[in-house]
């Protein structure tokens, strides 16, 4: 059984279903296998060292496998939001090409959610979890 999490953005609750994922073994699965992803539910990545890239920083996903879309935020050691994005599948050359996402910011944690949260998921917000 995994750990779970509730996350906050700017003292609102936005999702009370989160995996925390702080193994390589948690991190790697992530999502994958799952057939799609409630309102309430994601996950939370620590990102086990930042490394600059010439494209951003290593700290990216990938969508090889998903079979939905999810809304994707990067925080920093602050608990500061410095990157969002909708991460999707694009299709059938999604399969062969897969999709990127990256922050061009260092990361400490990698949280992906709900699409309908984007909006919520503002560059500068406070996030903050409480283990359950």
């Amino acid at each position: 059984m995994s750990k779970k999490c509730i996350i906050y953005v700017d003292g609102v609750e936005i999702a009370n279903k989160v995996d925390v994922c702080f193994t390589r073994e948690s991190r790697r699965k992530g999502l994958l296998g799952r057939d799609s992803l409630g309102e309430a539910e994601g996950v939370i990545m620590n990102v086990p060292g930042i490394q600059k890239k010439l494209w951003g920083y290593w700290n990216s996903i990938h969508m090889v496998g998903m079979k939905f879309p999810i809304a994707v935020t990067w925080i920093d050691g602050d608990n500061r939001i410095v990157h969002s994005c909708n991460a999707n599948q694009q299709g059938l050359l999604g399969m062969f090409f897969p999709r990127l996402y990256s922050s061009r910011k260092p990361a400490s944690y990698i949280i992906e959610l709900h699409p309908s949260h984007l909006p919520k998921l503002n560059i500068g917000s406070v996030m903050t979890v409480e283990h359950l």
